[in-house]
């Protein structure tokens, strides 16, 4: 070699040679290359010998959050028989089963499930993978977590940082089969979350008719069901007061139906229907629910902690319609007992 050789620029060819080798040692190449699902370059970076559980320095994901979510079964086997670790957590504490159940990825929560991970593991909202697979509604999904753990009835039960359990959060994600599968599989029925609420008022609340009939028809013992209709929540309110004051009339009906208690008081000393009409909100549904509820109820003498009837609580609000409905209700009560006389 010349001196002068050592001063000169780089050929083409030797540039082209350097910048094919300098990215594959690069870290942002590393994490670049799963986040645009570029195999090949990931392959290169691992056999370099870039540790697979290299995170990203934002979120702490490691290649394998990334590869899950990005649904790269490829990826992640790569990364898997390169040694990479599957229950490590991101910022949020999710491990990558809490990304495929999240997802609904079938195949990769078998794969992570085969290769050891965690479903009891909890995030920051203290949920685990299994709480996340029941919000999707897939039951093949939920079905791989049952057959693989030795613990099911544990893992069926198991709640979160505010107490819900999976039951809840099929529930609420409004997924009558999974509610039903799981109920199956010996869910409880009563378990409250930390505002006290079972499921039933889950289910109320939302105006589900299809897992309120799965839930009161999920248990031969009546004891069980009257329990579950009749419990209150913090403030002492029952599934049918959340039914009331979100208007749904067929689930109203099908609750008192079931045995539940349309005299019960709450904390303030209400029914459900004076916690209704002191609701700010009154809509055209909850005129239908009080029009059909008032068939069943006689509560022209029940005062509330203010010693307000239902009648006083329609003339405070202004309520025209109700208002003249009770009068009308009075007034026909009025009349048959005339007439009986």
């Amino acid at each position: 070699m010349r001196l002068r050789d050592l001063f000169r620029s780089q050929s083409n060819n030797e540039r082209k040679l350097t910048s094919s080798i300098l990215p594959v040692l690069d870290a942002n190449t590393f994490i670049n290359a799963i986040y645009d699902k570029d195999n090949d370059t990931l392959h290169k970076c691992l056999v370099a010998g870039f540790s697979p559980d290299q995170p990203d320095p934002v979120t702490k994901a490691t290649p394998l959050h990334i590869a899950v979510e990005t649904a790269n079964v490829r990826a992640i086997h790569m990364l898997l028989q390169a040694g990479a670790q599957v229950n490590l957590c991101d910022l949020s504490l999710s491990t990558p089963l809490h990304i495929a159940a999240y997802m609904g990825y079938e195949e990769i929560v078998q794969i992570l499930l085969m290769h050891g991970a965690d479903m009891f593991k909890q995030d920051n909202t203290g949920r685990n993978s299994f709480h996340l697979a029941v919000s999707t509604g897939n039951n093949r999904l939920i079905q791989h977590f049952l057959s693989t753990t030795s613990t099911e009835q544990y893992i069926i039960h198991m709640p979160d940082a505010q107490n819900w359990t999976p039951l809840m959060c099929a529930c609420a994600s409004n997924h009558p089969s999974t509610c039903a599968l799981l109920l199956s599989h010996g869910a409880y029925l009563c378990a409250m979350n930390n505002r006290g609420m079972t499921v039933l008022h889950i289910a109320a609340f939302l105006g589900s008719l299809p897992i309120i009939y799965e839930l009161l028809n999920s248990s031969i013992d009546d004891e069980i069901i009257l329990k579950l209709l009749n419990q209150g929540d913090y403030r002492n309110q029952t599934p049918l007061f959340y039914a009331c004051m979100e208007g749904h009339v067929d689930i109203a009906l099908t609750l008192i139906h079931a045995g539940a208690n349309a005299y019960h008081l709450d904390n303030d000393n209400q029914t459900c229907l004076h916690a209704m009409l002191s609701s700010s909100i009154i809509l055209k549904r909850h005129i239908r629910l009080f029009y059909r509820f008032i068939e069943y109820v006689n509560f022209r003498f029940h005062q509330d902690h203010l010693s307000r009837t239902l009648l006083d609580l329609a003339y405070i609000n202004q309520l025209n319609t109700i208002f003249y409905l009770l009068m009308i209700y009075h007034l026909m009560i009025f009349l048959k007992i005339i007439h009986l006389n």
